[in-house]
C-alpha cells in the first residue's frame, strides 16, 4: 500500500504542524522504585496525576475544537 499523497508546494502553518506533547509525570517512576510510602501517599500521587492528566485532556479538546471552528470558518477560501 502506498503512502499518503502529500503536496510538496504545500507550505503548511506552524500553527497547523502536528507536535506530540511530552507529558512528565509529577514523579518519575524511578522514585517509587526506591522508595517505600505508605498507602496514603501513593494514593494521594495517584490522584495528582488523574488530575495533571484530566487538565491536559481538557486543554488539548478546547485547542481542537478551536481548530476545528477555524477550520470551518476558513477551510473553503482560498
Amino acid at each position: 500500500m502506498d503512502g499518503p499523497i502529500v503536496n510538496p508546494d504545500l507550505l503548511v502553518p506552524e500553527a497547523l504542524k502536528w507536535r506530540v506533547p511530552i507529558n512528565w509525570d509529577p514523579v518519575p517512576w524511578w522514585f517509587f522504585e526506591r522508595m517505600k510510602l505508605p498507602n496514603e501517599a501513593l494514593t494521594q500521587l495517584a490522584l495528582i496525576q488523574l488530575e495533571n492528566q484530566r487538565t491536559i485532556m481538557e486543554q488539548n479538546m478546547k485547542a481542537l475544537e478551536q481548530s476545528m471552528e477555524m477550520v470551518k470558518k476558513f477551510g473553503g477560501k482560498q
